[in-house]
């Protein structure tokens, strides 16, 4: 059960209400903060592995390499969920060293891309509810592969190009680009809403793309097709037309020439934006190779509304507009735990 804090707080002086937000560095149950444009790269200098490095609204400034084991936490990217924090930003690649294994994304908009260089392996790296405006590219010959990525939740305007990565989960993602160069995978409950990518008059989703299994997601767009993709396992998904190139893998269960105005509540911008509605109509008509719905809102652990990381998120803020005759405000502030 979700839980909400009310928390009065009284603050001595004004000041200390308009003071720049901190990232706030934590370590061993101790909290240190970090001020001014680098103080993002100020809390990863002073971090060790295993470290937590939490980011209120605004922006940040990324390390040159995210080269630790780290979690690092926004307060969220959708306008909504984050009008009482404002949206965290970071403006910049983040880039992961071979020392990165085990760190953990979550709850930020990314100006940037998501990289590694060639053939250097980051495993076990989760990345969730984070709004990509580049792309993830992870290149190499999987001599050294980036093992056991997850990658859920998010929003993603590049391509996925990762030929250096193996046992890959892209679950419950909202993509407009093409994921290519994947192998032994799994890819499951995304909606691709198409993108700018065609091969031979067909708009490609999925590229050179071989031995994974490919359910229950919702490709969107008309003339989809996948290309130089083979041993696939294609199940459950919704399609707008038929995709022509199936002689190579494994098709079933799937949902052909669906009319795309009946596939969405509310569908009105081409493209991602917050305003359009990703529920489906008739989720009872689309059932996964789970039993549950397709896209994002099936499987054990659906979409979560509003995109909010798994920290207590502050929900509303209130501060009075005048200091009492001591120089005190009054604070008030709402707290909702997250059980996910």
């Amino acid at each position: 059960m979700k839980k909400f804090f009310l928390i009065p707080l009284l603050i001595l002086g004004s000041k200390a209400v308009t003071a720049q937000s901190a990232a706030v560095l934590q370590h061993n149950g101790t909290a240190s903060s970090y001020y001014g444009n680098a103080a993002l790269q100020l809390a990863y200098t002073a971090a060790v592995n295993g470290d937590t490095i939490y980011l209120p609204g605004g922006f940040f400034a990324p390390p040159a390499s995210f080269d630790k084991k780290l979690m690092i936490i926004g307060a969220g990217h959708h306008p909504d969920s984050s009008a009482a924090t404002l949206t965290t930003v970071i403006s910049g690649d983040i880039a992961l060293g071979e020392n990165s294994d085990g760190s953990f994304f979550s709850g930020f908009k990314l100006n940037g891309s998501i990289t590694t260089s060639d053939n250097v392996s980051a495993s076990n790296i989760s990345i969730t509810r984070v709004h990509i405006t580049g792309a993830i590219n992870m290149p190499g010959g999987r001599i050294n592969p980036c093992i056991n990525v997850l990658l859920k939740d998010c929003v993603l305007v590049g391509a996925i190009n990762c030929p250096n990565s193996l046992q890959f989960v892209i679950a419950n993602n909202i993509f407009l680009e093409v994921i290519y160069n994947i192998e032994s995978s799994l890819i499951t409950n995304n909606v691709f809403l198409g993108g700018g990518y065609t091969y031979n008059g067909m708009y490609i989703s999925i590229y050179n793309t071989n031995q994974c299994v490919i359910r229950n997601n919702i490709f969107f767009k008309p003339l989809f097709d996948f290309a130089n993709s083979t041993s696939n396992q294609v199940l459950n998904n919704i399609f707008t037309n038929t995709p022509p190139s199936m002689i190579n893998n494994f098709f079933s269960g799937n949902y052909f020439n669906v009319t795309a105005a009946d596939i969405f509540v509310s569908y009105v911008n081409d493209g991602f934006t917050y305003t359009n509605n990703y529920h489906l109509i008739t989720p009872a008509n689309y059932n996964g190779t789970d039993a549950l719905q397709v896209g994002l809102y099936g499987s054990i652990k659906p979409w979560k509304e509003g995109s909010i990381p798994l920290n207590p998120h502050i929900q509303t803020k209130t501060i009075a507009e005048n200091t009492d005759i001591n120089g005190a405000i009054q604070v008030q502030v709402k707290v909702a735990a997250q059980n996910q």
